[in-house]
């Protein structure tokens, strides 16, 4: 689950159409919209917004707070909001102004504590990902359907951000490429979520890319999926 917020010079932005007024000086009174555009609802000066797959804007105004939930949204805010909260997962927010705070749920989390956790309970974690490995594995043997992993092996939301370590997502991503193809049951194998070059903090390891796709490449597949 990603989740893609975009911080212009003077704060940050999101894509889509609600119409929350030009001015933050609203009545307490809720009030409600729902439809193509996803459903808003709007408590005293506080914006709470939720959908799925919408292209739309949200407007701010003069200081509102901003809550968006929902999954795969790709929303532009206008106007200068006091807090916003990001939560859902794979959402694209293209803010212009944020004042106070800006909160991306989930992220935070992994940003502040996900090392250390990982780091803390390392063999746990590393033994939980070669065991599921092994258990699909083991199904596809048993099936005789190959396997195809696109998006792996470790955390999935993560991105580019001042200071962040790439080490430990690459550490996992390695012992998950090598198990897997390892079983020859693999027949095609990502080496990450992250393998793009959008992703500077993984794209400019060349070598660790050029290792783990001749890793993946000299692998041999078992003979019952190649005839």
């Amino acid at each position: 689950m990603r989740t893609h917020v975009l911080i212009g010079l003077a704060a940050a932005a999101v894509t889509g159409l609600a119409g929350c007024g030009a001015d933050s000086g609203d009545s307490t009174t809720p009030t409600a919209t729902f439809g193509t555009e996803g459903g808003q609802v709007e408590i005293g000066n506080t914006i709470n917004f939720s959908s799925v797959g919408t292209t739309t804007e949200l407007d701010c105004a003069d200081g509102k707070s901003l809550n968006i939930g929902g999954n795969n949204n790709k929303l532009t805010v206008r106007g200068s909001c006091a807090n916003a909260n990001i939560g859902g997962a794979d959402n694209t927010v293209t803010m212009e102004r944020v004042d106070k705070g800006l909160s991306v749920v989930g992220f935070n989390n992994i940003v502040t504590r996900g090392y250390q956790v990982y780091r803390d309970n390392k063999a746990k974690y590393d033994n939980a990902l070669t065991g599921e490995i092994d258990n699909v594995a083991a199904w596809s043997r048993a099936s005789g359907k190959p396997l195809v992993t696109t998006e792996c092996w470790s955390v999935v939301d993560y991105k580019d951000w001042p200071l962040l370590d790439w080490g430990w997502i690459k550490d996992l991503c390695e012992l998950g490429v090598t198990r897997a193809a390892g079983t020859g049951r693999w027949v095609g194998i990502a080496t990450s979520n992250f393998c793009g070059p959008q992703f500077v903090g993984m794209w400019r390891d060349v070598a660790w890319h050029r290792r783990l796709t001749d890793l993946i490449k000299s692998s041999p597949i078992d003979a019952d999926l190649r005839s």
